[in-house]
Parts: structure tokens; sequence; C-alpha cells
């Protein structure tokens, strides 16, 4: 399954970061370190499955992404 970083969307609240793939219907949610600039642990709704898994995986890394870049505007 090709996954772009164009096709997810991002949400924070005050402990998690969601990253959903509107298009497949999957959300993953990431728990945030204490200065809330890395994901510390991910887990997807639904079934564990190593398809699920390695969605996670790659939400996971763009998650990291999304949070260097927040950084990165947070600097300038």
């Amino acid at each position: 399954m090709p996954l772009s970083y164009e096709d997810l969307e991002f949400s924070m609240n005050d402990d998690l970061l969601i990253v959903s793939y509107p298009a497949r219907g999957v959300m993953c949610f990431c728990e945030l370190n204490g200065d809330r600039d890395y994901i510390e642990r991910t887990w997807v709704t639904g079934f564990d499955t190593p398809g699920r898994r390695y969605v996670a995986s790659l939400m996971r890394s763009a998650g990291n992404a999304y949070l260097d870049g927040l950084r990165l505007v947070q600097s300038l």
C-alpha cells in the first residue's frame, strides 16, 4: 500500500499527536515525550496485524517529520 505524506492529516491534543490516513480510515495515536518533540509510542486502532503495524511505523516516521517541521517553524 503506497503511503504519501500528503495523504496524511495531523492533529495534536494535550497528550497525543494523531496521524490519520482518511483514504484508508486508519488513525495512528502517538504518545509524545515530555518535551513534545518526539514520539515515544504509537498504536493503531483495530486488529493487530502485520499490515497495521507496518502502517503504524510509517505514520510514526511521518509524525516525527511533522514534529521536526513544527520545531523548525518555532525556531524562526
